[in-house]
């Protein structure tokens, strides 16, 4: 009976624990050769939910071609952005090139990446006096840089100062411990 403890080549990468929306990243992966012979290797990574950046726009795949010495590792980068929020989702892949010669080795893995929402990036009040004759008009803009698809326009009117701390009675009072 024979235990198999290493491949001949391995595919270690070295990712974050999570991206959030609009990140660009680059994936570090380890290629190592532990067979005693230089090898020939196809490296690659398939994504969803992230976009690849090479040369060609809205490429989910990509590859190299890299030749490592007996005994030897080394690293390939592979840059990234995300594309909506959600899961990320990463194939990467390496194999030898099939001869005569020598046996074909390969090694891959999957991981998943949460892919988080912006947290607000803009927030204010405006607060003041009127009489009953008087009228107030507040313009609202909206900002240049605005993801459409997050956040909210929220309003709230209140005879008092005091309606911008709700939230903050509200924790208090909800709070679990005396």
């Amino acid at each position: 009976m024979s235990f198999t403890v290493q491949l001949p080549i391995m595919i270690r990468p070295s990712l974050p624990r999570f991206l959030n929306y609009g990140d660009t990243a680059h994936f570090s992966v380890i290629l190592q050769n532990q067979t005693d012979q230089s090898l020939l290797l196809h490296a690659g990574l398939r994504a969803t939910n992230a976009k690849l950046l090479t040369s060609q726009t809205n490429q989910q795949a990509v590859g190299y071609y890299i030749v490592i010495q007996p005994s030897k590792r080394a690293a390939l980068r592979f840059p990234v952005t995300t594309i909506h929020s959600g899961i990320a989702r990463f194939q990467f892949v390496v194999s030898t090139t099939k001869n005569e010669t020598c046996a074909s080795f390969d090694d891959a893995i999957e991981l998943s990446l949460p892919i988080f929402t912006p947290a607000t990036s803009e927030a204010f009040a405006t607060y003041g006096d009127i009489c009953d004759e008087q009228a107030v008009l507040q313009p609202i803009k909206i900002p240049n840089n605005v993801l459409a698809q997050f956040g909210e326009v929220s309003i709230t009117t209140s005879s008092t100062a005091l309606a911008s701390l709700t939230d903050a009675i509200i924790s208090l009072y909800t709070y679990p411990y005396e």
